[in-house]
């Protein structure tokens, strides 16, 4: 099951010129492509149809595991799918799975808020790419660990706005808001 996604991220690996020949914008951006092709080639766990994440926890057991394998927000993993189901589990360790290119800063900061008021150790699991509002989540482990040849990218917050002087002013006031 896993092939077409090796075949894909071969293909993507050769077409690229060496690291030594490009700057860290250029390797940041080929990373965040890639997650985003990989994120669309759909061979992750799914909960339900156009939501990557799962939760695996049995009754009666100390140890669930929650994978976060898509984007985060309005057009993957939505805060207000996942939150309850963080808030109902018992246990005393959560391993949390990651492999996200990231997503909406607001849905990230609900998700990781509910980690935080969840009891259980939590452990980080960096699978393969952590980028962006993803990295923030991962920020609720109190443990964390990048698996060989993963990633984590982590940025001040961008968006965008469309209007007059005043918006953009308004919009750089919230991304200073959102970054501090």
């Amino acid at each position: 099951m896993r092939r077409p996604i090796m075949r894909t991220l071969a293909r993507l690996l050769r077409a690229d010129p060496p690291a030594a020949e490009r700057d860290d914008n250029e390797i940041m951006e080929t990373m965040m492509n890639r997650a985003q092709v990989l994120a669309r080639a759909g061979d992750y766990p799914r909960d339900q149809p156009g939501r990557g994440f799962r939760i695996e926890a049995k009754a009666g057991e100390t140890v669930a595991r929650v994978y976060l394998y898509d984007s985060i927000g309005y057009w993957g993993i939505r805060a207000d799918d996942i939150v309850p189901q963080i808030h109902a589990l018992d246990v005393d360790t959560l391993h949390l799975h990651i492999n996200s290119p990231g997503g909406d800063v607001f849905d990230a900061r609900a998700i990781k808020t509910a980690l935080d008021a969840n009891r259980a150790n939590v452990v980080a699991h960096i699978d393969g790419l952590a980028a962006s509002a993803a990295s923030y989540v991962m920020l609720a482990g109190d443990e964390i660990e990048i698996a060989d040849g993963a990633f984590v990218m982590i940025h001040e917050a961008w968006g965008v706005a469309i209007g007059p002087a005043d918006d953009m002013r308004a919009m750089a006031d919230i991304l200073d808001q959102i970054t501090t």
